[in-house]
């Protein structure tokens, strides 16, 4: 694909529209790429022979990028896994927790080494469940002194 060769009107040509070969485009199917295009065409036209910027320079979009992403991601998920293993690292019998399937008991054991811990889930029978350690939700504290069994 040929562009124009910028001239003394190169900039109101880009201010109007694309010229030649990318005026094709703007009709076809692939009109989305478009406007991205003029706007390379526009500063091509304009750089007229400036020579190419250090590959430092043109590296810093990506180096940025990379740190928002890290702090985007990373970070926030590094401190959620943290929490939960001070939670995990707390539990201890007659904690009240909450799954993350929604269910809600009293822990009665923790085994640590097979990370599970056991639930009374029914006070009335003490039907008791065992969950995975990372199936766990919330701590929400101990339980009062007289509902224990």
């Amino acid at each position: 694909m040929m562009l124009d060769s910028p001239g003394p009107n190169a900039a109101s040509r880009c201010v109007l529209g694309v010229t030649g070969p990318l005026n094709r485009l703007r009709s076809s199917l692939v009109f989305v790429l478009a406007p991205p295009l003029s706007a390379v065409a526009c500063v091509l036209a304009q750089a007229g022979g400036a020579p190419p910027a250090s590959p430092l320079v043109q590296m810093l979009p990506f180096a940025l990028i990379a740190m928002m992403a890290y702090f985007l991601f990373v970070v926030p998920q590094r401190t959620k896994q943290k929490r939960f293993q001070q939670m995990i690292d707390g539990l201890k019998e007659n904690d009240r927790v909450v799954t993350s399937g929604g269910l809600h008991g009293v822990v009665t054991s923790v085994q640590r080494d097979a990370n599970r811990v056991t639930l009374r889930i029914d006070e009335g029978t003490g039907t008791k469940i065992r969950v995975s350690l990372w199936a766990l939700d919330s701590v929400e504290g101990d339980e009062p002194e007289d509902k224990k069994s």
